[in-house]
């Protein structure tokens, strides 16, 4: 397995606790192992609330910032992701599930977009 980027193991870790609200210092603990952020993890939680707020619920505790993954509506933000947060979230399982007609004009808009590069 790959070594994954400290924006993929906030991912993965707020996913697997989809009603939590994380504080950054949930990413500091020593025994997450190889999901380990470290004391860049407030820095990393920011840049993805600011590049993709539509995932995030965000709430004030106190003088603290905290926020959780949306999971609920997964399927309006799921694809809007880069490929390397998708991933991820698959492999945790969490891939939204979608009616035939939805995939296959995904796909098509996928393809369109991959022809105009």
């Amino acid at each position: 397995m790959e070594k994954l980027t400290n924006h993929q193991k906030i991912i993965v870790l707020m996913s697997r606790e989809p009603t939590k609200f994380f504080f950054p210092y949930d990413f500091m603990r020593d025994d997450l192992g190889q999901l380990f952020v470290g004391y860049m993890a407030d820095r990393r939680l920011r840049e993805l609330k600011a590049e993709y707020p539509d995932i995030f619920e965000v709430k004030q505790q106190g003088k603290y910032t905290t926020c959780r993954l949306r999971m609920e509506n997964i399927k309006d933000w799921y694809y809007t992701l880069p490929n390397h947060l998708r991933a991820v979230l698959r492999v945790e399982g969490h891939e939204p599930s979608e009616s035939a007609e939805e995939g296959l004009a995904r796909l098509n808009l996928e393809f369109a977009d991959d022809q105009r590069r």
